[in-house]
């Protein structure tokens, strides 16, 4: 075997090695497949943290059922690279086992879960984030994102509620409530919902997209 063939078959080990790491994290708490949403996702687009999707995923006016835009950059909580690389994820699990109390790397493994769609660890490790730190508006939104992908609506409204019980004023909150209210058929909760968020951006384009989705929904 020459020197190549020996650095390709080391490469092809290492990259297995990769691939087998991730898959264990990823299924380390693996219920059966669940519909994200509570419904179908337009054009197979699925959340970011703060439980909406790419813009450019959504047909132009539709909310709700996994069609929801996105926010401004900076909106979402912290957390690693998106893929979750080894490296990262192997650090995050020795920080915990030397201390199962560092939330901030619970933060950030519970985001890396829900990059890659593990919506179930994802939704252990938020719920052991607030347990911690039972304040943060940010992190109890993406939580009750997290609950309605398991399509686990009353606890993602609970989530939610809880968000707005330390913000009143909570974008993502109030609009992922609207959203998951919409997906229950509740348009009168829906657009009391969106009352509130025009209260507060009155020419934001995801809730004029919210609008026109209640409004279809209505004449439908």
């Amino acid at each position: 075997m020459n020197r190549d063939s020996l650095l390709f078959l080391l490469l092809g080990i290492l990259i297995g090695f990769v691939t087998a790491y991730l898959a264990l994290e990823a299924v380390s708490d693996r219920q059966p497949q669940r519909r994200v949403h509570g419904g179908e996702a337009v054009a197979g687009a699925a959340p970011d943290r703060a439980g909406l999707v790419n813009p450019g995923q959504v047909n132009p006016g539709q909310v709700g059922a996994g069609s929801v835009p996105t926010p401004p950059p900076g909106a979402m909580t912290g957390g690693g690279p998106t893929g979750a690389p080894m490296a990262f994820i192997q650090n995050l699990r020795q920080r915990l086992a030397a201390n199962p109390n560092d939330d901030d790397a619970l933060l950030q493994l519970a985001n890396a879960n829900f990059d890659i769609r593990e919506y179930s660890r994802a939704a252990e490790l938020y719920q052991r984030y607030v347990e911690l730190v039972p304040n943060n508006a940010d992190v109890l939104s993406d939580l009750g994102i997290t609950y309605r992908a398991l399509n686990r609506p009353q606890e993602a409204l609970a989530a939610f509620e809880r968000a707005l019980a330390v913000d009143g004023q909570h974008w993502l909150s109030l609009f992922n409530k609207a959203v998951v209210l919409l997906d229950s058929g509740d348009l009168d909760g829906a657009q009391a919902q969106a009352e509130v968020l025009r209260g507060i951006q009155p020419q934001d384009p995801n809730l004029v997209r919210l609008q026109s989705e209640i409004d279809r929904r209505r004449a439908g």
